[in-house]
């Protein structure tokens, strides 16, 4: 939904939050063959809010808290996308990429670097991601679309740099985020990240006499993530580390799992 004003609502229970302040310069590329490359810096103020707090473990006796604290990162990413199409302008004023057709395998590799004093930034920062999102159609019985991303933090970082499974907590279900979490449940630095929605097309519904003249259509979701926390992110480990929220639980080669069954296309808009 635009500007994700719908996906906000039933985000006030959220005790653990951050204020950032975010400053960004990029620059882009695009082929029209599909390639395409990015590079930006980004320079962030995180400070804590509601319950949270940055606490500096120096060791088992001592922790300090941290008010706020900067990064100053510098990252790059090619995308490639066979086929896609560049319609109109978006909100950098560049040309919106569309993939009209959404049947081609779409592949991004990304690359994020900082390091301690750069630009003000108070930490060093190494992070890989590398993301595969396709289609694929089931003849008469619909299609689904796949996503996968995989992931590592290289170097030792605070926790709010650490990774984690993308949440929507709201009563609004978004594509490629998990539901049933709350931010920064579960942390890690490295992660696999799955995602696959099958859409039957009213492939069951529309041999229901009189649900048939609905248009109802049947959909399908899973979700999977696996993370694991090594020992040098681990600040029951390892000193000079943020120390946990309650609420966060690292993962040691743990596996999350969700599934859901709805329908779409009810008053041609809404999905349940």
């Amino acid at each position: 939904l635009k500007d994700n004003l719908f996906v906000a609502m039933g985000t006030s229970g959220i005790a653990n939050r951050s204020y950032q302040r975010r400053y960004k310069l990029s620059y882009t590329v695009d082929w029209m063959s599909g390639l395409g490359i990015s590079t930006w810096w980004k320079h962030t103020m995180d400070t804590p809010a509601g319950t949270l707090a940055y606490r500096l473990q120096v060791n088992e006796d001592k922790w300090v808290d941290i008010p706020e604290f900067s990064l100053s990162k510098v990252g790059a990413e090619i995308l490639f996308s066979p086929d896609m199409q560049h319609y109109g302008k978006n909100r950098d004023g560049r040309d919106a990429k569309i993939n009209f057709i959404n049947d081609n395998i779409q592949l991004s590799l990304k690359h994020e670097y900082a390091y301690r004093g750069f630009s003000g930034g108070d930490y060093a920062y190494h992070q890989t991601q590398a993301t595969v999102s396709d289609r694929f159609w089931l003849s008469s019985f619909g299609h689904i679309d796949g996503y996968i991303s995989v992931g590592k933090v290289w170097n030792q970082v605070p926790f709010p740099m650490l990774a984690s499974p993308s949440v929507n907590p709201s009563v609004f279900m978004e594509k490629n985020h998990f539901h049933l979490m709350q931010p920064f449940e579960f942390v890690s630095d490295e992660y696999i990240d799955l995602h696959t929605s099958y859409y039957l097309k009213g492939w069951i519904l529309n041999r229901i006499p009189f649900i048939k003249k609905l248009q109802l259509r049947e959909v399908m979701t899973f979700s999977g993530y696996y993370g694991n926390l090594t020992k040098k992110n681990n600040p029951a480990e390892t000193d000079g580390l943020f120390i946990f929220p309650e609420a966060a639980h690292p993962m040691h080669g743990d596996i999350y799992m969700e599934a859901s069954v709805g329908i779409e296309n009810t008053f041609k808009v809404f999905r349940v």
